[in-house]
C-alpha cells in the first residue's frame, strides 16, 4: 500500500455460479447476462499480461466482456492469440465452474 493512500474495495461485477449456469450482475444488481437465456457466453481466452500470456476465460455479456483468470494462474491455451483488456482473478472453484460452461 502506498503511504497516505486510501483504498476502497467496491463490487463492480458479481458472478453467481449455479449448478447449470452462470449469471453476471453489475454493482447495482442489474443482470448483465445469463447462460440460461443465451445473453452470456463463456469461452476460453488467453490474456495478455505485461510479461507473458495467461490462460483464462472470456465472459461475453450485453454490456461487453469480462476476462477472468484463476489464482494461481494457468498456462495459456494452445493455438490462441492473447486478448488485451482488464482481467480479474477468481477463485479456483469459481474458475472450474466457469470452465465447465466454456464453449
Amino acid at each position: 500500500m502506498v503511504p497516505g493512500a486510501t483504498y476502497i474495495r467496491r463490487t463492480a461485477i458479481r458472478i453467481d455460479l449455479f449448478e447449470h449456469g452462470v449469471e453476471l450482475r453489475d454493482a447495482a444488481g442489474a443482470v448483465l447476462g445469463q447462460t440460461a437465456d443465451g445473453s452470456l457466453r463463456v469461452t476460453h481466452a488467453n490474456l495478455r499480461s505485461t510479461k507473458s500470456m495467461l490462460g483464462g476465460l472470456r465472459l461475453d455479456h450485453r454490456g461487453g466482456a469480462l476476462l477472468v483468470s484463476p489464482n494461481p494462474t494457468l498456462a495459456p491455451w494452445p493455438g490462441q492469440g492473447a486478448q488485451d483488456g482488464m482481467w480479474h482473478f477468481v477463485s479456483g472453484p469459481m474458475y472450474e465452474g466457469l470452465r465447465r460452461l466454456a464453449a
